[in-house]
């Protein structure tokens, strides 16, 4: 009889584990680029906004200092774009964003979410910039924060092969 009471104890105490609705936060990758360490430098993903998906760019994490000199030391707080509800609209936006790379010293601002780990609802406005520097072409995306600016940059070679694998996704997902 001691048995059967603790089985059935432990039955009403698990069911109420599994009743329990997940807290985390479902992403679904699309596309991701890698540095040649290994570090992600730019992630396209899906996460549920309500019951519409909602497509973000990851941009990586941000340095802290000012315009000339940033140090990484936050490795938790990331950037995320929000650029739309259905793959189209996010495609129009990153090919807005692709355009700026032609022209060096152009700059525009959007909402951008700074958070750890994965995006919420907090947005902010983030300054996007081009550059020319030495060789290469960079987008520079920078917060300010007043007595310091956090800022992170991206390639355009690392843009491209975004844009690329987004194009072959698109092509194998025409629905979405």
């Amino acid at each position: 009889m001691k048995k059967l009471l603790t089985l059935a104890l432990l039955a009403v105490l698990s069911w109420g584990a599994y009743a329990q609705k997940p807290d985390i936060t479902r992403m679904s990758e699309i596309v991701e680029v890698e540095s040649s360490e290994g570090e992600v430098t730019l992630s396209l993903f899906s996460v549920p906004v309500g019951d519409k998906p909602g497509y973000f760019l990851y941009v990586g994490t941000l340095g802290i200092g000012n315009a000339v000199i940033q140090f990484n030391v936050d490795p938790v707080n990331k950037l995320f774009l929000p650029l739309g509800g259905t793959l189209s609209e996010s495609m129009e936006t990153l090919q807005r964003l692709q355009e700026m790379y032609k022209e060096p010293g152009s700059s525009c601002e959007m909402e951008a979410c700074f958070a750890p780990l994965v995006p919420d609802d907090s947005r902010e406005t983030v300054r996007i910039t081009s550059r020319k520097v030495l060789l290469s072409r960079q987008l520079e995306f920078t917060l300010d924060r007043g007595d310091h600016l956090r800022s992170t940059s991206v390639a355009r070679s690392d843009f491209n092969t975004l844009m690329f694998a987004l194009k072959g996704y698109q092509k194998l997902h025409p629905d979405e």
